[in-house]
């Protein structure tokens, strides 16, 4: 039955399906981050908003506003749509020998599961640079954290497991350069008070 719900179905609406999963995945995040009214570094949130271009969600917006503002204005809906149809996804991607290992962080779990966490690490990186680049530092990891807390309730915990790879990393990354920063800045100031006296 999977299979040929796989071949006859799914395999057909794809793109689609992906489509909406990344923008509802990315309207998710964007109201987490005008929610919580976070400082940026002299830019405005609106850089995380979608492109206009997507057509996709201009297509909704044009002929379904009211399921567009029920779904995209409800933080709580948007997470259990995104919950359902990752399970659904990874539903069909299970065979006898792998949905014993679903609930572990070492499942293996084939397509199309696997298609749609390449899009969501590919997605989840794309966020998490962007934040680093225009939120300030004491509230990045903040952001981290909530997207990682909201990614769990979504994803399977071997994908929830590379998130939390990718989140430990940009928060390397944002920390290094934050420091040296922070010493270039004091190195600048201590020279200034040398050449004064």
């Amino acid at each position: 039955m999977t299979i040929m719900w796989k071949q006859k179905v799914y395999s057909k609406t794809k793109s689609n399906l992906m489509d909406a999963f990344t923008l509802l995945l990315q309207v998710r995040r964007q109201n987490e981050i005008k929610a919580g009214k976070l400082m940026t570094k002299n830019n405005p949130i609106s850089s995380f908003l979608i492109s206009p271009k997507n057509s996709l969600l201009t297509e909704l917006q044009n002929s379904e506003p009211e399921i567009m503002a029920e779904l995209f204005g409800n933080v709580n809906k948007d997470i259990d749509l995104l919950f359902k149809f990752a399970h659904s996804v990874a539903d069909l991607s299970v065979n006898e020998l792998t949905i014993h290992f679903l609930g572990s962080t070492k499942s293996t779990v084939e397509e199309p599961y696997k298609e749609l966490e390449k899009a969501i690490l590919k997605q989840t990186g794309n966020f998490y640079q962007k934040a680093g680049e225009v939120i300030e530092i004491k509230y990045c990891k903040q952001i981290l954290d909530e997207d990682y807390e909201a990614m769990g309730q979504i994803v399977l915990p071997s994908t929830l497991k590379k998130i939390g790879q990718l989140k430990q990393s940009y928060m390397e990354k944002y920390l290094r350069y934050y420091l040296q920063r922070r010493l270039s800045q004091y190195v600048n100031s201590r020279r200034k008070v040398v050449f004064l006296f």
